[in-house]
C-alpha cells in the first residue's frame, strides 16, 4: 500500500481541492482488498477498503473494461467533458425476431480531455506497463452469430463460410437471388431445429 501510494501522489495541482476518483476493475479492487486484511480482536477477519482507498482517499469506481491492475485516477473536477448531442434510446424487434428477442441501443456522442494533465495519473500494481490504448469487447448482443451462408447461384468469395469472416463477394448471373443465413442463436425452443432466415436479393 506504501508503494501505491507514493505512484498515486503523482497526482498534483494547483487548481482542484475536491475529491479524488480511482478506476478500476474488480479483480484489481480485490486485489488491493486483499493486501490489507487484518485480524480484529475478536478474531474477524476484515479489509479496511469500503469504496474508498485509505490514506490515499478518493472513491473507487468499478469499470469491468479496464485491464487487470490497471488503476487510473485523479480529481475528476478538472476533466472536460463536452456533450455534443444528447443520448437515444432506440429498440427493435426485428435484429434477432427467430431468437424473440428486443433488442435495444443507446447512443450518445462526447469528447474531453483532461484541463490539468498532472491533476491525472495512470499506474499498474502488477509491475507491468499501464494500457493507454484499448479496442472495446464487440457487441455480441447485435451479433447475428451465422453458423451457414449461402446464395443460389452464387459462388462466394472466400468459398467456404466462416464465422468470423464478415463480407463475401460474389457473381450472379440471374436477376435475384434467394439468401439463406442460418443463425447459431436460435431460442431454447427452436434448439432441436436449424434456424433460418430467408431473403431475396435483387441487383
Amino acid at each position: 500500500m506504501a508503494q501505491l501510494m507514493a505512484a498515486t501522489g503523482a497526482t498534483h495541482t494547483k487548481y482542484s481541492r475536491g475529491n479524488l476518483f480511482w478506476a478500476m476493475n474488480s479483480k484489481t479492487y480485490t486485489t488491493l482488498k486483499s493486501k490489507v486484511i487484518t485480524f480484529t480482536a475478536t478474531g474477524d477477519i476484515a479489509s479496511n477498503i469500503f469504496g474508498v482507498l485509505p490514506i490515499i482517499t478518493g472513491d473507487v469506481d468499478i469499470l469491468e473494461f479496464m485491464q487487470d491492475g490497471d488503476i487510473v485516477g485523479g480529481y475528476g473536477d478538472l476533466y472536460l467533458w463536452s456533450q455534443r448531442s444528447g443520448m437515444t434510446i432506440e429498440q427493435s424487434r426485428e435484429v434477432q425476431f427467430i431468437q424473440d428477442n428486443t433488442v435495444f441501443k443507446g447512443k450518445q456522442r462526447a469528447d474531453g480531455q483532461p484541463i490539468i494533465p498532472g491533476a491525472f495519473v495512470a499506474i499498474n500494481i502488477n509491475n507491468v506497463e499501464v494500457t493507454t490504448t484499448m479496442t472495446f469487447a464487440a457487441d455480441i448482443a447485435n451479433d447475428a452469430a451465422l453458423t451457414d451462408l449461402a446464395i443460389s447461384g452464387v459462388t462466394l468469395n472466400p468459398g467456404t463460410f466462416d464465422p468470423d469472416t464478415f463480407s463475401y463477394t460474389g457473381t450472379s448471373s440471374t436477376a435475384s437471388a434467394k439468401i439463406e443465413a442460418t443463425s447459431g442463436r436460435a431460442p431454447r425452443w427452436l434448439s432441436h431445429l436449424t434456424a433460418k432466415t430467408s431473403a431475396t436479393a435483387a441487383p
